[in-house]
């Protein structure tokens, strides 16, 4: 109990109830599990702090977890939709009143962790703020984090003075929500109506408005979507789109160019921290040892060209994890054999789609974030036991797609190998058998090296289907 944070324990040894006349509010993994307490204080004279939170534990990590999320995961998947407020009152009100896909960040700024647990089930957060200008001001910087990581994002100012719980108490579930519906706006614009109402006309403070949602704006990844805001935005501070534009090019680039450089700190970083499990040798440009098991060696290949090129266009409108997915789905002769490999798919199924580079280089599981920091660092090549091996490496001579091909190649030449030296077995095993039956046999082993022998030629031809 005492690690658990429900007890303390004084200078003297005794122990005494951290949560003592509190109304309690049991924090929830998202697979269904308490892990933490809330307790709110029931006396208005009680001089402590009006909430006390479970202390960090090996269980409980807040910044990794969000009030309701456990409870409302089916709701914001069928909706597509995620409420964000403050409170847990506010969760629990909206809940009772039919308003199901609502979560909180429990009082304090999101996290990342955070928002990678909200992206696990929708891409629309909308937040739904209390009444209050001190405490908007004070939410912006997190809702800049949710634009980074390419949630769109809407934004519902209550009337002054209210908050979720009392404005939903007041109007039901039903008005509530068409409330929501009628008032919430994209967050630029909601940012940009208050910066500019604050400027009172003053050009030199108009500039520094702008510049500021400017930033936000700079955040988003998407190019169609920030052009479209940037239009939005030019009616509402009265200024010409083309100058928006152009300084919006200017922040994009500064935005792009820290972005890389904190990845590669954190690749980097990654590699030291758990490099020397993963055979990093220090020294020169590096290299890294690979212990060859087989066909399932050839299966990380498969991952690897998912992490490098997943987000790039393969055909047409098909990104690189679009067409490798559907592969993977229509080819039972793909099975993943390689625990780590088994783990990376678990991951991706439990995403709406690909997660991207820094889902995995920031991973929880050291063993996934030591594999991408791997995958993603410069001046660390390959053994050359992969290419021996018929292992699909990085090969700048060849084009992402061709790589993409070849892999697929490999990989079923190697599961091939694999089935024909089982088959083989099967053969001696049962040499006994009816002529009939052997023949069966003889058929199949024939089919599975003729399937050898076509995917061979290809690579030797360097045959693609793009």
């Amino acid at each position: 109990m005492v690690k658990a944070g429900l007890l303390k324990v004084r200078d003297n040894g005794t122990h005494y109830d951290l949560f003592r006349y509190r109304v309690m509010f049991s924090i929830f993994a998202v697979t269904g599990k308490v892990i933490g307490f809330a307790g709110r204080k029931m006396s208005s004279t009680d001089p402590s702090p009006k909430y006390v939170n479970s202390p960090e534990t090996e269980l409980y990590k807040k910044s990794d977890v969000l009030f309701g999320m456990f409870q409302a995961n089916n709701a914001v998947k069928k909706l597509d939709k995620v409420y964000m407020t403050e409170g847990y009152t506010d969760v629990i009100t909206l809940h009772q009143s039919g308003i199901e896909n609502a979560v909180a960040s429990s009082g304090t700024a999101l996290t990342p962790g955070q928002i990678k647990l909200l992206k696990r089930f929708t891409s629309n957060v909308t937040v739904v703020y209390d009444g209050d200008m001190a405490g908007i001001k004070a939410s912006i910087r997190g809702i800049d984090l949710l634009l980074q990581e390419g949630l769109n994002v809407r934004v519902v100012p209550l009337p002054e003075g209210q908050d979720p719980d009392s404005y939903c108490k007041e109007l039901g579930g039903d008005r509530f929500q068409q409330y929501i519906n009628e008032n919430e706006e994209t967050f630029i614009f909601f940012k940009a109506k208050l910066l500019i109402d604050e400027t009172k006309n003053d050009p030199l403070r108009k500039s520094d408005a702008v510049r500021d949602i400017l930033k936000s704006l700079s955040l988003i990844n998407d190019p169609l979507k920030r052009a479209a805001l940037a239009q939005q935005l030019a009616g509402i501070c009265e200024m010409e789109e083309a100058v928006l534009v152009q300084e919006l090019a200017k922040l994009v680039k500064q935005q792009q160019a820290k972005e890389n450089q904190e990845f590669e700190k954190e690749v980097k970083s990654a590699i030291e921290g758990a490099g020397a499990s993963f055979g990093f040798i220090e020294g020169g440009s590096g290299a890294l040892r690979v212990n060859l098991l087989d066909h399932k060696e050839q299966e990380l290949a498969v991952f690897r060209i998912l992490l490098l090129y997943a987000e790039q266009v393969f055909v047409e409108e098909k990104s690189v994890f679009d067409f490798v997915w559907e592969e993977l789905k229509q080819d039972e002769l793909i099975e993943f054999e390689h625990a780590l490999c088994m783990k990376l798919e678990q991951e991706v199924l439990s995403q709406t789609g690909w997660p991207g580079q820094k889902f995995f280089v920031h991973h929880t599981d050291p063993e996934i974030a030591a594999w991408a920091a791997g995958v993603m660092a410069e001046g660390y090549p390959l053994s050359p036991a992969y290419a021996d091996n018929y292992i699909d490496v990085k090969d700048e001579s060849l084009s992402y797609r061709e790589q993409v091909v070849n892999v697929f190649l490999h990989l079923r030449r190697k599961k091939l190998d694999a089935r024909i030296e089982e088959h083989l077995e099967l053969i001696k095993e049962n040499a006994s058998v009816a002529d009939e039956d052997m023949m069966v046999m003889m058929e199949y082993l024939k089919n599975l090296n003729q399937l050898k022998r076509e995917i061979a030629l290809k690579l030797g031809n360097s045959v693609s289907r793009i």
